[in-house]
Formats: structure tokens, sequence, C-alpha cells
């Protein structure tokens, strides 16, 4: 398994949330005709459309009972981004998580945040990315 080199965009929300994105994974999932691409393979990166609107979705999805308990902790999703910029929801998988209620919450929240997609030459194409999450009570 090849491992793709690691870019990472750090992003603390005002709601006590932080995330990193970090792009790039095991270029494993091909197919002929439906390429996943790797960090390593773009000529442009995905990124957050809006990162305060990711933010505000990130913060949302902090469960109620966690943050009113101070219950903080980490996330890795992994998932694939289509060229209009949408989560694959059929992708996503939580790699780790530190609470399993927050795996699912982000699991959620991502299939809400609309990406700038990954390029190649200038054209829009499929990627894989991971994506740590922290949610953290300030």
């Amino acid at each position: 398994m090849k491992n793709a080199t690691q870019r990472s965009l750090k992003l603390t929300l005002g709601a006590g949330v932080l995330f990193v994105l970090t792009m790039g994974v095991p270029t494993m999932l091909r197919a002929q005709d439906d390429h996943i691409y790797s960090a390593d393979e773009l000529t442009a990166q995905p990124a957050p459309q809006s990162v305060k609107d990711a933010a505000r979705i990130i913060s949302r999805s902090y469960p109620h009972l966690l943050r009113e308990r101070k219950i903080e902790g980490s996330v890795l999703l992994e998932f694939v981004i289509e060229p209009d910029g949408k989560v694959d929801k059929a992708t996503i998988q939580v790699v780790a998580a530190t609470v399993r209620q927050l795996g699912e919450a982000a699991s959620g929240a991502i299939q809400k945040i609309k990406f700038k997609p990954g390029k190649v030459d200038g054209k829009a194409v499929r990627t894989r990315v991971r994506f740590p999450l922290r949610y953290r009570v300030k």
C-alpha cells in the first residue's frame, strides 16, 4: 500500500471544535472508469468551500449531552469528495473515534459540508481524503 503525501489544514472553530483536514491516503481504491485520486496525484487540493460554514456545521454536530458533560474527543473520518464538491455518503468511514457518539456526529456533519473538489490539470476529480476532527469544550 502506497502512502500519499499528507497535507493538512487546521481550523479552530468558535464553539470549541478543532478539525484538521488532511488530504491523502493510499491509492488502492481505483476503478478503470472511476478513478479515485489521492493528494499526491492532484494539482489542486480539495478544501471546504466555506470554512465558516464548515465550522458552524461541525460545531452544531457536537452532541449536546457530551458538550454539557465536557466530554471531549477526536474523530478520524475517511471519505471521497466528488467532482461537484459533495461528499459521497457511501464512502464515509469512521477510521477512529475516542467517543463513539462523536464519530456518529462527525459522520453526519461531514455529509452537509460542501467542498471545492480536488483537481488534476484544472479538471475536478474524485478525491479520497482523511478528515481528523477534535471536539473540545471551551
